[in-house]
């Protein structure tokens, strides 16, 4: 039902919450659809409307794989919405703890390289501490940003694990 909705453009208001359901499906195990679900993720993630490509961009981390990476980056990079572009962060790292989890492997010089870029460039207190927190956990580091400091947009702190996540990020593209 969900999906015909999708495929016959029905309820497109509410396609970002379909979508959100679907892929919570998908994660869950419990749809053999996945390719389809996909399809429309990368679709919707591309959307006009800011909280579609939002609802696309968080199921692109539940059920993507690394032929995601390209257009979570281009959302990193490129997107006008500040909380879509933490959310690519964010799905890099949902696609890492997945991935781990089934004996598979991140694009990790990718993936890299596009937090690299993001986080020397992002103006955006939130999105630049989802960005570091999310490499804290794709590589395994402390860069001593805690949730709770991107949560109240400590400005600070987050300067300060910018600066750790930079020289991290300097060494680890140097020797990939």
């Amino acid at each position: 039902l969900l999906l015909s909705k999708l495929n016959t453009n029905e309820d497109v208001a509410f396609h970002g919450d379909i979508i959100f359901q679907l892929g919570r499906i998908v994660d869950k195990g419990r749809s053999k659809r996945k390719d389809e679900i996909l399809a429309h993720a990368r679709r919707l993630a591309v959307s006009m409307d800011d909280d579609l490509r939002d609802r696309a961009i968080i199921v692109l981390g539940w059920i993507g794989t690394n032929a995601e990476i390209t257009l979570l980056t281009d959302r990193l990079l490129h997107d006008t919405n500040n909380k879509c572009r933490a959310w690519a962060a964010s799905s890099f790292m949902q696609m890492n703890f997945r991935l781990k989890r089934r004996g598979e492997t991140l694009d990790f010089p990718s993936v890299y390289a596009a937090l690299d870029k993001a986080i020397q460039t992002e103006r955006d207190y939130f999105g630049l501490g989802v960005y570091v927190t999310s490499l804290q956990e794709i590589a395994d580091k402390k860069f001593r940003l805690s949730q709770a400091a991107v949560d109240t947009v400590d400005v600070e702190k987050i300067e300060k694990a910018k600066k750790s996540a930079i020289n991290f990020l300097v060494k680890a593209i140097g020797g990939l």
